[in-house]
């Protein structure tokens, strides 16, 4: 979801046909991929020199590029980067926060750079500042000299609406930063619509912000709201929890239940990606907890039940979509009551990884803000195979 496929596949086939553009520093503070597609575009030796992100867990072929040093490869934590859109924009210098500290992206330890290549030649992003005798992380601004990306709707003004999207992402902080850098601003339409068609309350992106707006040629293929379905009212209205969908029994629904019973009603719950994603939502509705229990997802979206794989990031019947940046202010502001974690390995001092596997950089998304933020972490995971 929020992918502008038919730029980026573009972007793809100039270089292989061209050689250009090549040497590029991708930045995104989401991983959007199916396996197949998306930022896997970008896994090309030439085409990136050094990938900015959070999460290539969805993208196995720029994970293993990245391991394999084809690219400098610098992992920050999701939030910091979503937020960060929004500082550049504003002119400030970075962002000041707690978020980081003691974790693989606290400079005093590896300032995010996961591979050798980025250890050797990619820039600091990270510094420490002390305030009132404190540490703090400073997540260093930087320009964006092309900003990318889409709205399910661009009126003849440039005006754009993600009335559609079933997430709202950081398509208004993007357009913002990239024009405030002086840089250019890119809008993927799934439909062109008349001047005036998209009510200003509706407009995401205003079009004094667009240099060039490019319709998706395959909407179908290039412009789907997930990788399931190409648009579903589901995952932009809201229901009632009868109407929610059930999960069949399974041992990720078995663990679901478990993992529940820590909550109360009430509470605002973050739930992360693998098994807490495909099972919580589930067994709430199950159970019937639909209405006690908010469940959020880093994405931007509350309630409803989440869907999980590469449908993760969305849910049937939410009940509220916000900015991407927004549901970060909220988390690193210490708002969540609980969240639910996969893990990739964890010792028996309780430390937690999720960022490297087998050779693979896997990125850690919004592990980092979330789990030092929120008043209960619990992790969700199987010990079937080992």
């Amino acid at each position: 979801m929020g992918v502008a496929e038919a730029l980026y596949e573009g972007i793809e086939e100039s270089f292989r046909k061209t050689g250009h553009p090549r040497d590029l520093v991708i930045v995104h503070s989401a991983g959007q991929s199916n396996r197949k597609i998306g930022f896997e575009h970008f896994a090309v030796e030439g085409l990136a020199k050094r990938i900015v992100g959070s999460h290539w867990g969805l993208m196995p072929r720029m994970s293993a590029f990245l391991g394999q040093g084809g690219a400098q490869a610098v992992c920050l934590p999701q939030g910091q980067i979503a937020t960060l859109y929004r500082s550049i924009a504003a002119g400030r210098p970075g962002n000041l926060t707690r978020i980081g500290l003691g974790t693989f992206v606290d400079p005093r330890i590896e300032g995010g750079k996961v591979n050798q290549p980025a250890r050797d030649h990619a820039p600091d992003y990270v510094a420490i500042h002390r305030v009132d005798d404190q540490d703090f992380m400073f997540y260093r601004r930087f320009k964006i000299d092309v900003g990318i990306f889409r709205a399910s709707a661009v009126d003849a003004d440039g005006n754009c609406s993600v009335d559609e999207e079933a997430v709202t992402l950081d398509a208004l902080a993007i357009a913002q930063s990239a024009h405030n850098s002086n840089g250019l601003v890119i809008c993927q339409a799934k439909k062109l619509v008349a001047r005036g068609a998209i009510a200003p309350r509706h407009v995401a992106v205003p079009g004094s912000l667009v240099d060039l707006v490019v319709k998706a040629p395959e909407p179908e293929r290039q412009h789907r709201q997930s990788d399931g379905v190409f648009f579903d009212e589901r995952y932009i209205s809201a229901s009632s929890s009868a109407e929610l969908p059930r999960a069949e029994f399974s041992n990720r629904l078995a663990i679901g239940r478990r993992a529940i019973r820590y909550l109360h009603r009430g509470d605002i719950v973050n739930i992360g990606t693998g098994i807490p994603g495909d099972s919580v939502g589930p067994a709430l509705a199950e159970a019937g907890l639909s209405d006690a229990i908010t469940l959020t997802v880093e994405s931007g979206v509350y309630g409803g039940v989440p869907a999980g794989g590469v449908d993760f990031g969305i849910t049937a019947h939410p009940t509220a979509i916000i900015p991407h940046a927004s549901q970060f202010d909220f988390y690193n502001g210490g708002g969540l009551d609980a969240t639910f974690m996969g893990a990739g390995e964890v010792d028996r001092h309780g430390n937690v990884n999720v960022s490297r596997l087998g050779g693979r950089v896997i990125g850690a998304g919004g592990f980092i803000d979330i789990t030092q933020s929120a008043r209960l972490v619990c992790f969700c995971f199987s010990l079937e195979g080992t």
